[in-house]
């Protein structure tokens, strides 16, 4: 995992939603009779980022950033030449210790520009035998499983519809896709959950510093390559 944009966060998890409640979402998104037909071909195998949904009973693993103290899936973006199907496998790996395989794709969502922004694939995962040992990455400082209906705070406002609608696919016959208009953020979401949480002000802002160096002298170092 390589260190990552700083994401829309939120503070108490009975408030997750910025215009439509708990129940409105995780009920549209479990409902298996729902119209939504699923992803389109290539929507998950070439998306820009993968994340995994790993569950131990009624619990999910979540991992807690460095940078900015925030929890989120285990994922992160596709490298060259990957598929996000072994993005997903390779990023559980680095940030948790954990050997996985993918036992389900559910669908996508769509990260906007300001988000590190791309198409973001959803996978269900489950540890191999003898598969590692839990345990934070070098970018993480906690890596640990959460009951699904008792989150940490603060957790990035989109992740608590997404973990339960997954864990209701897995507890049905059949399973629901993951409806990305249902789940992906929005500009409004993002301003109305950073405002809500002012004590993650200031470690976004030495996060978007810094990545705002790292860009200049990025860019500097690209102009010098291309007058050689």
């Amino acid at each position: 995992m390589h260190p990552r944009t700083p994401f829309l966060i939120h503070g108490p998890v009975t408030h997750y939603t910025y215009l439509r409640s708990p129940l409105e979402i995780g009920a549209a998104l479990v409902n298996t009779t729902s119209s939504f037909p699923g992803p389109p071909a290539g929507a998950l195998a070439d998306a820009s980022l993968a994340e995994a949904l790993i569950f131990d009973r009624d619990r999910v693993l979540l991992i807690r950033r460095a940078d900015v103290p925030v929890w989120t899936l285990p994922g992160g973006h596709r490298d060259p030449g990957e598929t996000a199907e072994v993005s997903c496998v390779r990023e559980v790996r680095e940030e948790t210790g954990l050997v996985v395989r993918v036992t389900q794709p559910l669908g996508y969502y769509r990260r906007p520009y300001w988000l590190s922004g791309g198409r973001a694939a959803l996978y269900c995962c489950e540890p191999v035998e003898g598969g590692g040992t839990l345990a934070p990455g070098i970018y993480e400082e906690e890596a640990r499983f959460w009951p699904v209906n008792d989150l940490p705070a603060p957790i990035l406002y989109w992740y608590p519809p997404i973990i339960r609608a997954a864990y209701g696919a897995g507890t049905t016959a059949q399973g629901a896709p993951i409806d990305p208009d249902a789940v992906s953020p929005t500009l409004s979401g993002f301003l109305g959950s950073l405002l809500r949480t002012p004590r993650l002000w200031l470690p976004l802002a030495r996060h978007a510093v810094g990545l705002h160096w790292t860009s200049r002298a990025a860019q500097r170092r690209a102009r010098r390559r291309a007058a050689r």
